[in-house]
């Protein structure tokens, strides 16, 4: 988890998210946490190299039902979803951007850069956390993996 930025519940589910996945040969790709109308929506992806099915994203799911439920960590109703990344997947840990160099992706920053807080283009290079994007045909932009909010592959 990227320290300073998140929020305490997100940092109390992330490891219960990946001990359910270790236990299904899987790998938790990200964590989306949206409070709406007093209700929670806790939405894992989970992947894994060959792709995950939707029977994989059941017995996943019903495994972090069980976790949630021994321990109790929320205290209002909430909805749990677990899926697949899908083709605008969600990009975290620097293994991820590197998978991915060469692809367009979408980034949002907690702290502007240049004025700017959102960023699409071509993903050029990933090393020592920072991620180069190429945002327009000269131009390039070099994020640090700490200061990335929310990142994903662009589906065209």
């Amino acid at each position: 988890m990227r320290e300073n930025r998140t929020d305490p519940l997100k940092e109390m589910l992330w490891p219960l998210g990946e001990k359910a996945c270790e236990v299904h040969s899987c790998r938790l790709i990200e964590m989306e946490l949206y409070r709406s109308q007093g209700r929670w929506l806790i939405r894992f992806y989970i992947d894994k190299e060959t792709g995950v099915t939707v029977d994989e994203c059941a017995e996943v799911s019903q495994t972090l039902d069980r976790y949630l439920e021994a321990r109790d960590p929320i205290d209002t109703p909430y909805t749990l979803e677990v899926s697949s990344p899908g083709i605008d997947r969600p990009l975290r840990r620097e293994e991820d951007f590197k998978t991915y160099v060469g692809e367009n992706i979408r980034v949002s920053v907690y702290s502007p850069i240049d004025g700017r807080k959102n960023f699409s283009g071509q993903l050029m290079d990933v090393a020592d956390g920072i991620i180069s994007v190429q945002v327009e045909t000269d131009t390039s932009v070099r994020i640090s993996l700490d200061d990335i909010k929310k990142a994903r592959l662009k589906s065209n």
